[in-house]
C-alpha cells in the first residue's frame, strides 16, 4: 500500500523534500493532499504533515520553514534532545518532538550556509560553523536516520505498508594534484628532489616514485571489486595549484592507461575566483580523455553557494562530489545518499546530483591530528554509521597519501584497512 500525506501548502520546497525522504531513502510510494477531507476519510497509511493535530494518521507537526517559500533568513531553531545530540526545529507535539522535514530541508540545502558571513582563510564554510557540529550529530547520517524512524513509526502503525529495499554501497576515490612526484618534473627540479630524498636515506623512491600508486589501486580495485574514481588538477594559475605536468608525457600516459569512466575534474582553486578558468580546464581534460567530463570535486573543497554549484551546472557538470568538510569528517548535508542540489535562492530542484563525502586523509591528519590508530577508528564508526542505514560511503584520498612516503609513512595502511573494512560489508 502507498502512503497519503496531508500538508496545506505543496510547494517546490515539500515536493523536493517528501521525493528525497520517501522514493531516495525508504523506497515508499506516496501520494499528497491538500484537501483535509480526502487525508481524513482514505484508509490508507496516513501522515499529516501540518499545523495541527486532525485525529488520525501519523502526525509530525510543522516548524514552517518549508512554508516559507522564497525567502531565506536567520531562523530562530529550537531544538529538543533526541537519540544522543540536539535535533533542530522542536515541535513539542506530534509523534516526534521536532519537525524532520524542516530539520532535513535545512541540511540538505544547506540553508546555514547562504547566511553565515564567517569564513576560514580559503574562503570556506568550516564544520565547526555548523549546525550539526555544535548539536553533536555532523557525524551521523541523520537525514537517512530520521527517514527510517519515520518510517518504523508508519509501520507500527501501518503494517501493511511497502518499501523497497536499499543495499550499501562504497566509493572510493582519490584526488590528484600532484601524480608523481619526479617523473613528471623537469631536469633541475628532478635533480634537486632526488638529492633531497638521497640525502634523506630515501633511496628507494628515487627508482620507485611514492605517488605512482596507479597500479597498487588498480590491484586493490580487482581485489575488493570496486571502481576508484580519479578526479584530476588541470589548473596552474593559483599559487595553491600546482600541475606543471599538464604537457609531461608520464601525465600524458597516465590518463591513458585510465578508465576513462572513472575521471573526474578537479576544479581548480583559482576557478572559483575566475570561472573562465572551469571551461578551460575542463576542455583540456577532455581533450586528453577523448571523452565528455561530467563529474568533478573542487580543490581544496571550496564551495560557495550558489555560485559553485550554478558555475558547474553552466559547464555541463552533472555529478559532484565536493559535499564535505575540510576540518570536520561527518556528514556535511546531513545525509549519506546522494541528491539533486537544490538552488535555494531561486527555489528549484537541478540536475546537480551531489554526492556527499563522508572523511578525507587531510581531514583526519592536518586538521583532527589523528594518530593512525584513532584514524582507523574514526573512518571505521564512519562507515558502520552508514551502514546501519544502507547508505552510500564515499572516501577521499590523494595518491601521495598513501604511498608511504614523507608526512605520510605509515599511513598507507589507514587507507588499505578502510578499503578492506568498507568493501567486505554486505
Amino acid at each position: 500500500m502507498s502512503l497519503l500525506i496531508y500538508t496545506n501548502n505543496i510547494n517546490p520546497r515539500k515536493a523536493y523534500l517528501f521525493q528525497f525522504f520517501f522514493e531516495e531513502i525508504l523506497g515508499v510510494d506516496f501520494e499528497c493532499t491538500a484537501e483535509e477531507s480526502v487525508f481524513v476519510n482514505s484508509d490508507r497509511p496516513k501522515l499529516n504533515y501540518s499545523e495541527r493535530d486532525l485525529g488520525c494518521g501519523l502526525w509530525i507537526k510543522e516548524y514552517g520553514l518549508l512554508q516559507q517559500f522564497q525567502e531565506i533568513s536567520e531562523q530562530d531553531i529550537r531544538v529538543v534532545a533526541f537519540d544522543t545530540y540536539k535535533a533542530p526545529f522542536a515541535v513539542g507535539e506530534g509523534d516526534l518532538p521536532f519537525d524532520l522535514f524542516s530539520a532535513s530541508f535545512y541540511l540538505l540545502s544547506r540553508y546555514e550556509e547562504y547566511l553565515s558571513k564567517e569564513k576560514d582563510q580559503y574562503g570556506r564554510f568550516h564544520g565547526k560553523q555548523s549546525l550539526a557540529y555544535k548539536s553533536g550529530f555532523l557525524r551521523k547520517p541523520v537525514v537517512d536516520e530520521w527517514a527510517f524512524q519515520l518510517l518504523n513509526l508508519l509501520k507500527k502503525k501501518y503494517p501493511l505498508l511497502e518499501n523497497k529495499k536499499r543495499s550499501f554501497r562504497f566509493q572510493p576515490t582519490l584526488d590528484i594534484d600532484m601524480p608523481y612526484y619526479l617523473r613528471s618534473e623537469g631536469l633541475i627540479r628532478r635533480l634537486l628532489k632526488s638529492v633531497k630524498l638521497l640525502l634523506k636515506g630515501n633511496l628507494k623512491f628515487i627508482y620507485r616514485d611514492p605517488f605512482n600508486v596507479y597500479a597498487d589501486v588498480k590491484e586493490w580495485d580487482e581485489k575488493y571489486r570496486i571502481q576508484t574514481l580519479y578526479f584530476l588538477l588541470m589548473g596552474n594559475k593559483h599559487q595553491l595549484d600546482n600541475p606543471t605536468h599538464l604537457n609531461k608525457q608520464p601525465f600524458i600516459k597516465l590518463i591513458s592507461q585510465l578508465d576513462p569512466e572513472s575521471i573526474g575534474l578537479h576544479p581548480s582553486f583559482q576557478s572559483n575566483s575566475d570561472i573562465s578558468e572551469l571551461e578551460k580546464e575542463k576542455q583540456i581534460l577532455e581533450s586528453l580523455v577523448g571523452e565528455k567530463i561530467t563529474r568533478s570535486r573542487q580543490h581544496y573543497l571550496m564551495l560557495t553557494l550558489p555560485a559553485s554549484y550554478r558555475n558547474l551546472l553552466d559547464n555541463g557538470i552533472k555529478e559532484d562530489y565536493t559535499m564535505a568538510f575540510a576540518d570536520e569528517a561527518g556528514f556535511r548535508a546531513g545525509t549519506c545518499s546522494p541528491f539533486f542540489w537544490y538552488d535555494l535562492s531561486r527555489e528549484k530542484i537541478t540536475d546537480l546530483k551531489v554526492y556527499p563525502t563522508a572523511v578525507m586523509d587531510q581531514t583526519l591528519k592536518r586538521y583532527q591530528k589523528f594518530s593512525v590508530e584513532d584514524a582507523k577508528r574514526g573512518i571505521f564508526s564512519l562507515i558502520d554509521s552508514v551502514k546501519n542505514v544502507n547508505g552510500t560511503f564515499i572516501s577521499l584520498w590523494h595518491n601521495e597519501s598513501i604511498g608511504d612516503f614523507g608526512q605520510w609513512k605509515d599511513w598507507k595502511i589507514v587507507y588499505i584497512e578502510l578499503l578492506e573494512y568498507a568493501s567486505t560489508l554486505d
